[in-house]
């Protein structure tokens, strides 16, 4: 079956106060919560780690080393509140259409309060503990009927995201789905199916496209040896990736010159973020993190910390 690719150009987003909040939350929840960075125990309570102690207790320039395991694995965590925005649901839909298309079997629109978006895998420290409280009586899309969560523990151990959407009144079902952030070109392998769970339907990218067609992002099916996986694939410049990628060299210059200002006059929105962190560099990460989730909400979309539409950002080039 060949692929069908759709090709989208997405005009929704807005870099206001909540897409930097969100860019900037993705990346901290990575260093808090992704078990393979290594840069701290695992065991060691949040509350006693803070952005300044990360510094402290790592060589000059560890950020410099972790900087591409960072941009793999902080989209996970960026798709669990970016997929339940505006510019996020429409993706998400188009992701459904295809996905139903395929399986023959109804997905319902995606809306704020009908879908649920987490980071899932052992690889996080709050992978799955969400889902296994609240919806281990979920069935898993793509699956035999009548597989739950609850009795597909090792599928869903070695999953990147789970997307959950209410399809019928008391009724959900789980999508499980892989995310690539640094090499998303890896999905199209067959070789890359094969060691991940029988119930994967779906994966996440990020890859160059067309630069002639302007796209935003991507999406395709492709046949398997493992079954049918729907590809979503975001582009290198599209917004919230380029937001990931700014917010990530901001992290990376204030830690390489060890302090919070950047070379350069910075937009209202990102000048507010930055302030922000530059006040809470001490405090714990599980209180920032808590404020950058407030200010992602949608009253701080609408606030006048707003930016016209296109990137005044400059890129920051470090060591």
């Amino acid at each position: 079956m060949p692929p069908v690719i759709l090709n989208k150009t997405s005009h929704l987003v807005n870099y206001d106060v909540s897409f930097w909040a969100n860019s900037f939350l993705a990346i901290i929840e990575t260093l808090a919560y992704h078990n393979r960075l290594g840069i701290f125990p695992t065991t060691i309570d949040l509350n006693n780690i803070s952005l300044g102690y990360i510094y402290s207790h790592n060589n000059h320039g560890f950020f410099n080393l972790i900087r591409n395991s960072l941009q793999n694995w902080a989209l996970q965590y960026l798709l669990a509140h970016y997929l339940k925005t505006d510019a996020g649901l429409e993706v998400l839909n188009d992701l459904f259409g295809e996905l139903s298309d395929r399986h023959n079997r109804y997905l319902p629109p995606a809306k704020a309060d009908n879908t649920f978006v987490f980071v899932a895998g052992s690889d996080s420290i709050i992978g799955n503990k969400y889902l296994d409280e609240n919806y281990a009586l979920c069935s898993i899309y793509g699956a035999p009927m009548f597989t739950l969560l609850s009795n597909a523990q090792k599928d869903i151990a070695y999953i990147d995201l789970c997307i959950i959407v209410n399809d019928f009144p008391n009724s959900y079902v789980a999508l499980l789905g892989e995310v690539e952030g640094l090499h998303g070109k890896k999905l199209q392998r067959m070789s890359y199916w094969k060691e991940k769970s029988e119930y994967c339907t779906y994966g996440i990218g990020v890859k160059q496209l067309n630069p002639y067609l302007n796209q935003s992002y991507e999406i395709r099916t492709i046949n398997t040896n493992f079954g049918l996986k729907t590809l979503l694939f975001l582009g290198t410049k599209y917004d919230v990736i380029w937001g990931l990628h700014q917010a990530l060299n901001c992290l990376q210059h204030f830690y390489y010159t060890n302090t919070r200002s950047l070379p350069y006059p910075a937009s209202q929105p990102l000048q507010f973020i930055i302030d922000f962190l530059d006040k809470s560099w001490f405090n714990p990460v599980e209180v920032v993190m808590s404020s950058l989730k407030s200010f992602s909400e949608p009253v701080f979309s609408s606030s006048n910390l707003s930016l016209e539409p296109g990137r005044t950002e400059p890129l920051i080039i470090t060591e």
